[in-house]
């Protein structure tokens, strides 16, 4: 009896809560996206005028895909003051879909603002620029869960990640996903200018995604790893997989086995990062 009251009202505060969850499509929630949008989008011009036109960027797209927990948010946010400590002048878009009772303050994750942030990008790429892409949300084998307003739309499977980023392929790429299963996207995003660092392993979940988290365990650790610029890709993957595994050893979780995978065309960042965050 007391099992399916809980559930009873388990369902019933999750209608409540889709109910006063603002939509992507609806009038307001299209108006408060169109307006954080342009909000960016002048600051990112302003940032072009002041750069001098042969200084190599950092363009950054960092994307917390689902609203069911602080978590992603978080690593949004955390991952883009990490890149700005290291290149102040980076161009970011940044994008989520804010859990509920939390303040929207970035444009919604839909499939149309990511496609419409890399057609941005790719406009503003220049030879000679980086680019780093972080996806954080939920996980199952070959997809990331895509949630707004409390409603679950389709995932984005391997497939269409790999379709999406197709565009930016011309740059030296890294892409960085936090989720659970995240291990088993590398195959379809695989690309010779690109590497790829995932919380998991394919056949492992990945931990922190709890309602209130602040951040997912993996990208804590890469932020706690903090990739200087000397550091490379090997010394900064197998340092943050050790800050996972003692968190999970210590809460007595099965290891997620965070992944790394270099393509040929950028191995030398496996030594050291200095030309990929650097002008």
């Amino acid at each position: 009896m007391h099992t399916f009251l809980a559930r009873c009202l388990a369902m019933l505060l999750l209608a409540v809560l889709a109910g006063c969850a603002i939509s992507p499509e609806s009038q307001e929630g299209r108006n408060l996206h169109d307006a954080l949008w342009q909000q960016a989008q002048r600051q990112r011009q302003e940032q072009v005028l002041r750069q001098p036109a042969d200084r190599p960027r950092l363009l950054v797209l960092a994307v917390g895909l689902s609203d069911e927990t602080k978590a992603f948010p978080g690593d949004v946010n955390g991952v883009v003051a990490s890149v700005r400590s290291l290149r102040s002048d980076a161009l970011v878009w940044q994008m989520w879909n804010s859990p509920f009772g939390e303040t929207i303050s970035a444009p919604f994750a839909t499939r149309e603002s990511l496609q419409l942030a890399v057609a941005e990008m790719r406009a503003a790429a220049r030879p000679g620029d980086r680019i780093l892409v972080m996806f954080s949300s939920h996980g199952h084998h070959n997809l990331l869960a895509h949630v707004a307003a409390n409603r679950r739309l389709p995932p984005l499977q391997g497939q269409e990640l790999r379709d999406l980023l197709q565009p930016l392929s011309a740059w030296d790429t890294g892409v960085i996903i936090s989720a659970c299963h995240s291990g088993s996207l590398i195959p379809a995003l695989r690309h010779p200018r690109r590497w790829i660092m995932t919380a998991a392993a394919a056949d492992r979940v990945s931990y922190g995604c709890q309602f209130h988290g602040q951040q997912t365990y993996f990208i804590q650790a890469l932020l706690q790893a903090q990739a200087g610029p000397e550091m490379g890709l090997d010394t900064w993957h197998a340092q943050a997989a050790q800050i996972v595994r003692r968190g999970e050893d210590l809460a007595k979780f099965t290891p997620s086995l965070p992944q790394l995978w270099v393509g040929s065309e950028v191995a030398p960042y496996r030594q050291s990062l200095s030309a990929f965050w650097r002008p």
